[in-house]
């Protein structure tokens, strides 16, 4: 009898520890694992960012009660959830950039796909990786340890990941920084805490997201050429009439631009400059397709 409550003692441990570990393994689903809104990453980092007590939220509109523990969620939102008079309150408050320049809040940013990349050519790599694997995370400087610790479990699924507030001075310097990698990255989130509800930067940077990116998104236009070259010219300037925001990136100055052209070389007609980036979608370029890009593009409205 002894010897069977023992073998009974040891089946119950070992289905404690394998119950467990599975746990570990597997974690928990999302909040609101019905929202209607999913977002593909935080499906795919809520098992791992369990281990952590983080949780994840799909959507704020789900309005799901969470568990007091940290949630990343998306920026989308975020402030209609916390304080909807504060949406009546400018972004550009002399506040968010005394509060940005003071790292009072910080930013995780990275791209996936990228093993190595120099911190003085992130902008270059960002704008040549597709929307969907780009991510930026606002965060409140005393919640750096569960920024890091997102780091680290976004490293481990292929991203180059950087930390503003570790002092990576050549990917964000300024304010106009922040809102352009917040306007390119489809994985724009917050790490939402009691902290992060307090800070005015990662408000104000909630707010600026309602309001310029999450309602209206511009067109972005990268062209790929040469400043000598007039056919890449006469792109450039047909784009900028219209209310897309067109960026130029000449391939002689930037060996990370001649690789990007070169993979996609079957975009080019005839072996021609330029070669042109829609919403980070390379177009074949025609005479017929340019036209209708062209057109495509939100003309700006003229009183």
């Amino acid at each position: 009898m002894r010897n069977i409550f023992k073998l009974w003692q040891t089946t119950i441990m070992i289905s404690i520890m394998v119950i467990s570990t599975l746990t570990i393994c597997y974690g928990k689903d999302p909040l609101d694992p019905k929202a209607q809104k999913k977002n593909a990453l935080l499906t795919e980092l809520s098992p791992v960012l369990n281990k952590y007590k983080i949780d994840v939220m799909h959507d704020w509109a789900s309005n799901v009660p969470t568990r007091g523990n940290p949630v990343l969620a998306p920026l989308a939102n975020y402030i209609l959830k916390i304080d909807s008079t504060f949406t009546k309150r400018s972004a550009n408050d002399e506040r968010w950039a005394q509060e940005f320049y003071e790292a009072n809040n910080g930013i995780v940013i990275g791209v996936k796909g990228q093993t190595a990349v120099e911190a003085g050519k992130f902008r270059e790599v960002w704008d040549q990786t597709p929307s969907s694997q780009r991510v930026f995370i606002s965060f409140a400087k005393e919640d750096a340890a569960l920024a890091k610790n997102i780091k680290k479990e976004l490293a481990a699924k292929g991203y180059k990941v950087f930390i503003y507030y570790e002092g990576e001075k050549e990917i964000i310097r300024s304010a106009e920084d922040i809102a352009y990698f917040m306007q390119t990255a489809d994985n724009c989130l917050v790490i939402d805490t009691e902290i992060a509800r307090k800070k005015y930067g990662v408000l104000a940077e909630a707010l600026a997201h309602t309001r310029y990116v999450y309602h209206r998104k511009p067109d972005i236009v990268r062209v790929y050429g040469r400043t000598s070259c007039g056919r890449t010219q006469q792109v450039l300037e047909e784009f900028r009439k219209t209310n897309a925001k067109v960026h130029f990136i000449d391939i002689d100055k930037s060996s990370v631009a001649q690789e990007f052209v070169n993979r996609n070389s079957q975009y080019l007609e005839k072996e021609l400059l330029p070669l042109v980036v829609i919403n980070s979608k390379p177009m074949k370029f025609t005479a017929l397709n340019f036209w209708e890009a062209i057109e495509k593009c939100e003309r700006p409205k003229t009183l």
